[in-house]
């Protein structure tokens, strides 16, 4: 990966400017939020979301390594540095949803609706016909409903029994931390 190759301090964190830069002096991060979110924070939530959208462990790992080294330099000074303490919160509480079914199947958008209803910054939202239309290294499409359509929830790289209905969703998910 061309992030690691390039960014890479050989400590499982990552600095600005690239290996190959000679008109810098000093290896630097990005580790403070400004008016945007730091650096740091960009690759801690681009691994935690890849990990999770591929579902390579290697990926996530990586996240969580550049997760720990950036929270051993901040410290307990987590006010300059929110985006960092939230992109570390998708490493550990993110989470996938699956909602299976055939496309304009209206029990499959009432799924969809439902899941739409219910705001989670940190889960990853999946639509598709069936769990073999997701790529086979997702938890989630080894997982095969006894009939369609249906929504699986995964936290925390376990998966929850197939919800059938709207409303079996809206439930599960105002409980599993979504704001709704």
């Amino acid at each position: 990966m061309s992030l690691e190759r390039w960014h890479a301090d050989g400590e499982g964190g990552h600095t600005l400017n690239a290996k190959d830069s000679a008109d810098v002096l000093f290896r630097l991060r990005g580790d403070q939020d400004e008016a945007v979110p730091s650096a740091t924070s960009l690759v801690i939530e681009g691994l935690a979301l890849l990990g999770q959208a591929s579902g390579n462990l290697a990926v996530t790992e990586a996240g969580e390594r550049a997760a720990e080294r950036a929270a051993g330099r901040i410290g307990d000074n987590v006010s300059g540095h929110p985006g960092i303490v939230a992109a570390a919160r998708r490493l550990v509480r993110g989470s996938e949803l699956a909602i299976f079914g055939a496309e304009g199947e209206d029990a499959r958008e009432a799924l969809r609706t439902a899941a739409q209803g219910s705001v989670d910054l940190d889960r990853l939202d999946l639509l598709a016909a069936s769990p073999e239309d997701l790529p086979s290294q997702l938890a989630i499409s080894g997982i095969r409903p006894e009939r369609l359509p249906a929504a699986l929830l995964c936290e925390a790289r376990v998966c929850r029994a197939p919800v059938f209905s709207a409303a079996d969703l809206g439930g599960l998910l105002s409980r599993s931390g979504a704001v709704g």
